[in-house]
């Protein structure tokens, strides 16, 4: 699949210059919540649970007691979320432009679907495809934000409405298992390679093996499969670390994403389980990066047992860092430090069935009321702090992180690595950074010979209180398609003249196969150091339909080089006693025939407020241009209009075939 990033088209007010990159930007960059050592607050998302595992709501800020360390905080901060209630779906179409915007917790649910396509084997990945695509029909609801990320396929997609839940079923069908998992033959090999010790008696040896070998509990990790089979001790140690490293460093990738959004983030890690070996980077990083981010881990075995354990009801063994039995297909997780695992130590749960939607469920069910706290430590200081949070109520169960870190900042200092530029974390940030405001939309013209389709990303950016005229802006933007292919990057940057408050069209324009794609996008106003980020997912139409481009609706019209034009503007509000003014293309029409070579359709258009048909036009013949192109510039005086919401409704005939078309663009008229 291939796909090219043009210049701009000069209908866009910004040209495009190449650039290698981007620089950082002022005030744009939000840290991780890293507690510092003074006056930080510490903030912290709790579940409250009846006997029937169901979240409790109406709590107040006096029904809970925070403990430090085993001495008492005075909670600071306290907002109870009651996220909205399922609502009806929103039409099922893409949006037509999409704005940069802070999410309110209650608007919807937070879920990260990490599927650790590295470790799980083809038929366990066909059973957690089904789960997936089940919960996504039947529990998500309207306002959610679910984003899938696989890491050995790069597979990444958010979605947040019901057109985007189809989309993301669909990019479900795309998992594909990667391997066969780790085992106890692996671990017997590691073993052996890695400490020149024979492997273990039994089976059952395998937890104080792992303690032995590594100097204690807290500096070894295993989650893997007791049995299998193994290959040469070197090979299977090389693989181990490849496909730990692969895991770990998507992990990462996917806690960071989520630091920025505020309320309740749930992950679910899917996973067959993996081998970790001794002071091998990525674990530690991953349980404190969930901490700093203030994240809930949560972790599904898909295999299953015949007990359908979870550590919800484990009792015991949960706390001894052994899951079940020792036992052919069961779990093994050593905790580090004092039994707890990743799960326990985020406020997760480990679910340990072969029904993957089941854990899916209880974790959205559990994301419908939460509260969130903060409080300031009494005494400051560096290191691991262990959280306590309860309620003075009889009966019910508290789910929440147990610890935090605040780092020493003289060791901070010694390994700090070299400084990150503003843009990157807020690319990969699924929240959309509001600094600077914008709004994006997708426009489609005319097909090439590829088979591919002219889109333009044209973006509205509104510059901040500053100098007018000349600024340098700088955008970043990655593309993906639902169905596959890679990525389609692009970065360029260019100075317009711009006065303060008056929005900005920056356009780019790509050649994109059919499809339906995702784009996240990165506007810095290098002169205002701000940046504005947003996802906005789009469908590029069949170039070989009978289609329109899409319609540019505005009150300017421009002049390059000498020919006037509608000016291309997001924004769909006008002013009553205004011209609005229109402008399509046609393409797919039919041809008149050998001697006839121009294809030939009419034009028609209505004005609507409501249902009442206010003007309307007959249908007419476009005449095309010395290229053959059906080109319709309409301009509609708005004189007399009173204010209110209406439609221009464009109705398009292929006069060979009979073929109709008919499109409505909304607007709004002020006074």
């Amino acid at each position: 699949m291939r796909h090219g990033a043009a210049s701009a088209l000069a209908l866009a007010t910004l040209p495009a210059l190449a650039t290698a990159g981007t620089s950082p930007a002022g005030g744009a960059g939000q840290q991780p919540p890293v507690f510092g050592a003074a006056v930080e607050l510490v903030r912290l998302d709790v579940v409250v649970l009846d006997p029937d595992g169901r979240p409790v709501t109406g709590l107040s800020r006096d029904d809970f007691v925070v403990e430090e360390e085993g001495r008492r905080q005075r909670v600071e901060s306290f907002e109870p979320v009651v996220v909205a209630t399922a609502r009806p779906r929103t039409a099922d179409a893409p949006p037509r432009l999409t704005g940069a915007r802070l999410r309110a917790p209650s608007e919807g649910r937070c879920f990260l679907l990490f599927v650790d396509d590295v470790h799980l084997a083809p038929p366990t990945m066909e059973r957690v495809r089904v789960s997936i695509r089940r919960f996504l029909e039947t529990d998500v609801r309207e306002g959610d934000w679910v984003t899938l990320f696989a890491p050995e396929q790069e597979l990444w997609w958010t979605a947040r409405s019901a057109w985007e839940y189809r989309q993301l079923a669909a990019v479900v069908g795309r998992l594909a298992g990667q391997g066969r998992g780790d085992n106890y033959r692996d671990w017997e090999e590691v073993r052996a390679a890695e400490y020149g010790l024979p492997p273990p008696v039994g089976r059952s040896d395998v937890v104080a093996a792992a303690s032995a070998t590594s100097g204690g509990p807290g500096q070894f990790a295993v989650l893997g499969k007791v049995g299998g089979g193994g290959i040469g001790s070197e090979e299977v140690v090389q693989q181990v670390k490849r496909r730990t490293g692969i895991t770990l460093g998507g992990l990462q990738q996917a806690l960071e994403s989520l630091v920025r959004l505020r309320g309740q983030k749930s992950l679910v890690l899917v996973s067959a389980g993996f081998l970790l070996l001794p002071k091998m980077p990525g674990y530690e990083e991953a349980i404190d990066l969930a901490r700093r981010a203030n994240v809930a881990i949560h972790y599904v075995d898909p295999r299953g047992l015949q007990t359908g354990w979870s550590s919800e009801e484990g009792g015991g063994q949960a706390r001894t860092g052994v899951v079940g039995t020792v036992m052919p297909g069961t779990m093994i997780a050593l905790a580090r430090g004092d039994t707890e695992g990743i799960a326990e130590v985020t406020g997760g749960t480990v679910f340990d069935g072969n029904d993957t939607e089941t854990g899916l469920q209880r974790v959205a069910e559990r994301s419908d009321a939460y509260y969130l706290l903060g409080y300031q430590p009494d005494r400051p200081g560096a290191g691991e702090r262990k959280v306590s949070v309860r309620v003075t109520r009889d009966g019910l169960q508290v789910r929440g992180r147990r610890v935090y870190y605040v780092p020493d900042p003289a060791k901070a200092a010694k390994t700090a690595a070299p400084p990150t530029p503003a843009d990157l974390p807020a690319m990969r940030s699924l929240a959309d950074t509001t600094d600077l405001p914008v709004r994006t939309a997708t426009l489609y013209f005319e097909p090439n010979r590829k088979g591919e389709v002219a889109t333009m990303l044209a973006t509205e950016v509104v510059p901040p209180a500053g100098r007018k005229g000349e600024r340098l802006f700088k955008l970043v933007s990655e593309a993906r398609a639902r169905d596959g292919g890679p990525p389609v990057r692009d970065e360029f940057e260019g100075s317009p003249d711009v006065t303060p408050g008056v929005p900005v069209i920056l356009a780019r324009q790509w050649h994109l196969t059919p499809g339906v794609w995702q784009v996240r996008l990165l506007v810095e106003d290098t002169t205002a150091g701000r940046i504005g980020t947003v996802l906005h997912t789009f469908e590029v139409p069949d170039p070989k339909a009978f289609r329109l481009s899409t319609p540019i609706l505005t009150a300017e019209l421009e002049d390059p080089n000498g020919k006037r034009k509608p000016k291309v503007a997001l924004g769909r509000t006008f002013r009553t006693g205004t011209t609005l003014y229109c402008q399509y293309n046609v393409y797919g029409a039919t041809a008149g025939g050998r001697h006839d070579w121009a294809p030939h359709a009419l034009g028609a258009w209505t004005l609507r407020r409501g249902d009442e048909v206010l003007r309307e036009s007959p249908p007419t013949l476009i005449q095309p241009g010395g290229d053959g192109r059906l080109t319709r510039t309409l301009g509609i005086s708005l004189q007399g209009a009173s204010p209110g919401e209406y439609a221009l409704v464009l109705a398009v005939k292929d006069e060979r075939t009979g073929t109709t078309l008919s499109q409505a663009e909304p607007f709004t008229v002020l006074p």
